[in-house]
């Protein structure tokens, strides 16, 4: 029995969880086991076989490899960050950083390392926790071309399993599990018997955490303090992986923040990553850019990405370009369009870079994670220089070309600064003053010393980066369970709706799906709406935009017992609502200021 006297107060809570968890799932799994006698055999642990799995992700490695120019330096430094993560995997168990740029491969290189590790701990399973829905399936596809569907588990709020495939996903029984880190981090801080139920298969595993400059300030604390208990009291080792690394010792709770890093040398990796990637990023300090300076600017490129803070500056970055472009030249990116939408854009614009065909990208920063874009120039807003970096490495991304070309611009759109909260204003005012402050009035993405500093000023005496939000704090500082439960919610539902809209390429299914409605009072079951998640657009709203989506749509309800419950859900009943280029209309498309997604 471990000392909790010894522990700290975010330990102690973990370790009633834990407990709690091994008595939930014991409790479920025998009430099943008594009511099916065949229960007990197909709830069996399902731990990997490092042996085999190693085996297949070297030869799709080598496939990878041998179909590559091995002259090519990109390609010699993702075979490096390869490499190290594979020794790596050696070490002993604990807290890690895999720390390299972007566009090296990062993909196979966590599941290399975590193979690895996993083999020489005997450890039985691996999580793989990702920030947004798009790269979670993104991710899960390639895993699965790897090892096979049945070794690999999709775990989201989306997803609806087959009654066979279930329990696996309940109790997080399967060798490799993919997941939303609004899933996972939930879970570690849940207290709902049906949530816990999953929490004690995460020990003896590895847990990585990728795009890990993600995670919300108002939450980091309580988060890296249960990270780091597990490596210390469940033998799980815990990976952050990101380009932009987090300098997590500058928060006043984290000043006592260790981890071992992952590859032998970042900076010298990254000084190589420069000089192969040869991209040149402009920082305007001066000037505050019009949509139409900022089109006539990238128009004299044949390909061009801009990103902007707001869904409402990105349409009107895509209005201006459509004006003087064709249309299949021009494209748009948000979380306005439903997932099927997005991936049918990504498809094209990446067909369309492939054969050097005309193409601009107006996107939100939806476009910084898990999407292996190459343009040769680009714009993006002042934000985080976290975000800065994402951007910049979607630019020349595989070195090929001479040079990159990259601008970061202020917006002055309608006479307003248009940012989507103060504290993402906060963090492009960080980065702006660095660069007036810089000798060379510039940044560089791709320096350590550099985002270290960003995240110095971040997290330093800041009231709104370098604290948890105090309902955590208190839940924390009081070991309430419950309060931290309930005051952990990476994304509020307060705002949010969620529309199932007429996305051209799926009319079939929407128009089965309405005609079925229609017939049921616009009530359905659970199963029923997470089949659909494919035309479902989730997006926050206030007062305005809430009544234009209740007048153009309908409300649904899920059945219950005895009664049908109206949810946050809803069906678009006119083609209208719905843009075939631009996604899901709000009252605030026409309004000053804007929305922002991710």
């Amino acid at each position: 029995m471990p000392d909790t006297e010894a522990m700290s107060n975010a330990e102690k809570m973990l370790f009633v969880r834990m407990m709690q968890s091994c008595l939930v799932d014991a409790d479920y799994s025998s009430a099943a086991a008594f009511e099916d006698p065949e229960y007990a055999k197909t709830v069996e642990d399902r731990s990997l076989d490092p042996d085999a799995l190693l085996k297949q992700l070297s030869d799709y490695h080598e496939r990878l490899v041998q179909s590559t120019d091995p002259e090519n330096e990109m390609n010699q430094l993702r075979n490096r960050v390869y490499h190290d993560a594979a020794e790596a995997g050696h070490r002993k168990i604990q807290l890690y950083t895999l720390t390299a740029p972007t566009g090296t491969a990062k993909t196979l290189a966590m599941m290399q390392f975590a193979l690895t590790h996993a083999k020489t701990h005997g450890l039985r399973r691996i999580l793989i926790v990702l920030p947004y829905l798009s790269i979670t399936t993104q991710n899960t596809e390639t895993y699965r071309k790897i090892f096979g569907d049945e070794v690999v588990l999709e775990d989201d709020s989306m997803t609806e399993y087959p009654d066979e495939v279930r329990m696996y996903a309940d109790r997080w029984n399967s060798p490799i599990i993919v997941t939303t880190s609004v899933k996972f981090f939930e879970t570690l801080q849940a207290a709902k018997a049906s949530d816990l139920r999953r929490l004690h298969e995460i020990t003896n595993a590895v847990v990585v955490f990728d795009e890990a400059q993600t995670l919300s300030s108002e939450f980091t604390d309580i988060t890296i303090k249960t990270l780091t208990a597990l490596p210390k009291q469940y033998r799980t080792t815990v990976v952050l992986s990101t380009a932009t690394q987090p300098a997590y010792q500058y928060r006043n709770a984290l000043k006592d923040f260790l981890a071992s890093e992952i590859i032998e040398d970042p900076a010298a990796l990254y000084r190589d990553y420069e000089k192969t990637k040869k991209t040149d990023v402009t920082f305007s300090i001066d000037q505050e850019w019009s949509v139409e300076a900022l089109r006539d600017n990238l128009c004299r490129y044949p390909q061009a990405l801009c990103v902007s803070n707001t869904t409402n500056k990105v349409l009107h970055l895509y209005k201006s370009f459509s004006e003087k472009f064709e249309a299949e030249q021009v494209f748009y990116l948000s979380s306005r369009l439903c997932p099927e939408h997005k991936k049918e854009v990504i498809r094209d614009v990446a067909a369309r870079l492939k054969d050097g065909m005309p193409c601009y990208l107006l996107s939100t920063q939806c476009i910084e994670a898990g999407v292996d874009f190459d343009f040769p120039a680009g714009a993006r807003e002042y934000a985080s220089l976290t975000a800065i970096s994402q951007t910049a490495g979607r630019i020349n991304r595989n070195g090929t070309r001479q040079k990159g070309e990259m601008l970061v611009f202020r917006s002055n759109q309608n006479g307003t600064y248009d940012f989507p909260s103060e504290a993402y204003h906060n963090e492009a005012d960080i980065t702006y003053y660095m660069v007036m402050n810089h000798p060379d009035k510039r940044l560089n993405t791709n320096s350590l010393q550099d985002i270290r500093e960003y995240y110095q000023k971040l997290y330093s005496g800041d009231s709104i980066h370098g604290y948890d939000k105090k309902p955590i704090r208190d839940a924390e500082n009081e070991c309430d369970l419950k309060g931290m439960s309930e005051a952990y919610q990476l994304i509020s539902d307060r705002n949010q709706c969620n529309v199932i809209v007429p996305y051209e390429k799926r009319m079939d299914e929407f128009d089965a799906l309405v005609n079925i409605l229609s017939n049921q009072n616009y009530t359905l079951t659970k199963k029923e709406l997470y089949a659909h998640h494919g035309l479902t657009v989730s997006v926050t709203v206030n007062g305005k935009s809430l009544d234009y989506i209740k007048t153009h749509c309908h409300q649904l309800s899920l059945y219950a017992p005895g009664q049908a419950v109206l949810v946050n859900w809803y069906i678009a009943d006119m083609d209208e609502i719905y843009d075939k280029k631009t996604g899901l209309k709000t009252k605030e498309d026409s309004e000053e200021g804007g929305m922002f997604d991710v």
